[in-house]
C-alpha cells in the first residue's frame, strides 16, 4: 500500500476493485463468469498434478459433478466453452442478506481473533475506460510506473491481525445494516461455504477509525479505503500548479469473497476488490481540464493458519484417535449429564398417494425440537455408543468423509462426518467392534425397529422394499484441551428412507429424510 499511496497523490485515484456477484458455474476454474479453454487447461493440469488448486477451485473444477477432478472434467469444461454441453450452475443457499451478513461477520471476527499467520498480496491496475484529459495524459505513464501490477506484487507472509480487513481493528466486519448490501450470495458443498457480498455504490467512503465499534461508511465497515488525509493530500499536491475545483471518488461494486470450512468456520481464502471511480474537475494555469479514471485494487489473503491445531495439519487417523480417547474417557468418568434428542421430517419428502396417510402418524410419533425435553441422567449407557463401555468403536478411517480438529482458548473442537451407509445398524451391547461405521459412533435404528415398521403394515400394505441410507452423519465434540473433559457432544444422523410397496392393488413408492439430533451437555465428571 505504501507505493500505491503515491499514485493517489499523482493521479487522484485510490483503492478499488471490480468483481460483481453473478451466477457461478462448475468448470469456471478462475470464477470469472465464463468457461473457456483456459479453464479446461487448468483442470487438466490439476488432474495431472501439475497445478495445485485451492478449496474453491477444486469445487469448481468438478465440471461433470461426479465428485472427482480428472481429465473427464477438463473435457466437459471444453465442451461447455464450445456450447456443446449445458452449463451447470453452482446452487446458492437460500438465505437473506441479514443471514449472510451475520455469517460473514462471524467468520471474519473469528479470523481476526484466531489467526496466527497468513499470506497477503495486493496489486493495482487502471481500468481501460479512463480519460485523463489533455494535461492528465502526461501523468498516466508516471502512474503506471509507480503502481504494482499483479505480476510484480510480492506475497507477504504476515503474523499481525491488524493488516487484515478491517485494518487496525479487532473485528473483521463492522457492517450491521444489510440495506447497504447490493447483492449477497452463499454457496455450500460437502466441506466448504463461500460467501460473496457486493455493496452499493458510495461517494467518498472513509475507513473505520482504529478499534472503532461502528463506521458510518459501509465500505469502511468491511474494506480499507483511503483516509481523509490521503484525499486531502491529493488536492495539496497540486497546489499552485493546478487549481482543483472538485475531486469526486465513488466506490463501485466493492466485493468481498470469503471461502471457509463449514464445520470449523476457519477461512481458507479471502479476496476483496474495490473499484474507485475518480472524477476530477480542475484548471491548469488557464487551461480547463477534467478527467476520470478507475483504479482497481485487489487484495488476496490465503494460506491462513489459525492458532492451535491447524485443520490441514491433522490426519483423519490422529483426529479419530483423539475422538476415541476423549469419548472413552467420557464413558468411564461421567457422573451426570443432560441429554436432548429430537427428530424432524425434511421438506423434500414424498410419501406418495397412499404414503401420505402415514405422514400424520409419523408426525405424531416423532418428537420435535420444541417438544423434546431435557433428560438429566447419571448412567453412561445412554451416551454413544449405546449400552457400551466405550464411546467409539470405529477404527477404519476410510469410512470417514471429513474430519476436523481445532483448538482455541483452551477448548478443542472435533467434527467427524461419515460416508453414506445403507441399512446401518447399532453395535451389539458390550461389543468390541461393529461392522457398521455409523453404528460404531452413533445409535442408529436397530434391526428390530426396522422389522417393526414392516410388521405394522402387515395385511394392509405389502412392502417389497424398505431401504434406509444414513447420510452425512456428523459428530461434533467440544472438550477441555488440557483435561480432556467433554463440554458438549452433538450428533446428527440423516436417514433417507425409500419404500416400494403395494396397498391392495395400488403400487406405492415414496421417500423421506428424517433427521435425528442428539445433544449432550452440562456434563459432570466423577
Amino acid at each position: 500500500m505504501k507505493k500505491f499511496s503515491f499514485v493517489i497523490r499523482i493521479i487522484a485515484v485510490v483503492l478499488c476493485l471490480c468483481i460483481t456477484v453473478s451466477a457461478a458455474y462448475f468448470g469456471d476454474i478462475n470464477n470469472d463468469g465464463a468457461i473457456t479453454a483456459a479453464d479446461a487447461r487448468t483442470i487438466l493440469r490439476a488432474a495431472a498434478r501439475i497445478d495445485v488448486l485451492d478449496a474453491e477451485q477444486k469445487r469448481l473444477a468438478d465440471a461433470n459433478g461426479d465428485g472427482h477432478v480428472n481429465a473427464s472434467d477438463a473435457r466437459t469444461a471444453l465442451r461447455m466453452s464450445a456450447k456443446l454441453d449445458p452449463l451447470r450452475e453452482v446452487p446458492a443457499v437460500e438465505a437473506s442478506k441479514e443471514e449472510i451478513l451475520a455469517k460473514y461477520t462471524e467468520v471474519m471476527n473469528g479470523l481476526k481473533t484466531g489467526v496466527s499467520s497468513y499470506d497477503k498480496k495486493e496489486y493495482q491496475r487502471i481500468a481501460d475506460d479512463y480519460d485523463f484529459g489533455t494535461v492528465g495524459n502526461l501523468i498516466l505513464p508516471i502512474a503506471q510506473n509507480i503502481m504494482i501490477s499483479e505480476d510484480e506484487a510480492q506475497i507477504q507472509n504476515l503474523t499481525d491481525r491488524e493488516q487484515l480487513p478491517v485494518v487496525n481493528n479487532i473485528k473483521g466486519c463492522l457492517l450491521t445494516d444489510a440495506s447497504r448490501i447490493k447483492a449477497a450470495k452463499m454457496y455450500e458443498d460437502d466441506t466448504t461455504i463461500k460467501i460473496d457480498i457486493v455493496l452499493h455504490d458510495e461517494v467518498n467512503p472513509l475507513p473505520a477509525a482504529a478499534n472503532a465499534t461502528s463506521c458510518n461508511s459501509a465500505v469502511g465497515s468491511m474494506f480499507t479505503p483511503a483516509s481523509q488525509k490521503e484525499i486531502d493530500d491529493i488536492v495539496a499536491e497540486f497546489s499552485g500548479v493546478i487549481a482543483i475545483n472538485q475531486i469526486k471518488i465513488t466506490a463501485k461494486d466493492c466485493t468481498s469473497t470469503v471461502v471457509f470450512d463449514k464445520y470449523t468456520g476457519e477461512i481458507e481464502t479471502l479476496e476483496q476488490t474495490m473499484n474507485y471511480f475518480i472524477e476530477v474537475d480542475a484548471r491548469a494555469v488557464i487551461v480547463p481540464m477534467s478527467g476520470y479514471a478507475t483504479v482497481v485494487n485487489k487484495l488476496e489473503i490465503n494460506n491462513i493458519a489459525y492458532k492451535g491445531y491447524h485443520t490441514n495439519a491433522t490426519s483423519k487417523e490422529d483426529i479419530l484417535n483423539v475422538y476415541t480417547e476423549v469419548m472413552n474417557g467420557l464413558k468411564a468418568g461421567v457422573a451426570s449429564y443432560d441429554k436432548k434428542e429430537y427428530q424432524r421430517i425434511s421438506d423434500d419428502s414424498d410419501f406418495g398417494t397412499v404414503g401420505n396417510l402415514i405422514l400424520p402418524i409419523a408426525q405424531n410419533i416423532i418428537i420435535s425440537e420444541d417438544e423434546a425435553e431435557i433428560q438429566h441422567r447419571d448412567d453412561m449407557e445412554q451416551i454413544p455408543v449405546l449400552n457400551n463401555k466405550k464411546g467409539c468403536l470405529l477404527t477404519d478411517t476410510s469410512k470417514i468423509k471429513a474430519a476436523h480438529m481445532t483448538e482455541r482458548d483452551g477448548k478443542t473442537t472435533i467434527v467427524i462426518v461419515l460416508h453414506d451407509e445403507v441399512s446401518p445398524l447399532p453395535a451389539a451391547d458390550g461389543a468390541s467392534s461393529c461392522d457398521s461405521a455409523v453404528g460404531s459412533m452413533f445409535n442408529p435404528l436397530s434391526r428390530k425397529e426396522l422389522d417393526d415398521i414392516v410388521a405394522e403394515f402387515s395385511g394392509v400394505v405389502t412392502i417389497n422394499k424398505l431401504q434406509i441410507t444414513a447420510k452425512d452423519c456428523t459428530a461434533t465434540l467440544v472438550f477441555d484441551t488440557y483435561t480432556g473433559e467433554v463440554e458438549m457432544l452433538e450428533q446428527k444422523m440423516h436417514f433417507y428412507i425409500e419404500v416400494d410397496a403395494k396397498a391392495v392393488i395400488v403400487p406405492v413408492t415414496c421417500y423421506a429424510t428424517i433427521t435425528n439430533s442428539m445433544t449432550i451437555n452440562n456434563i459432570e465428571y466423577r
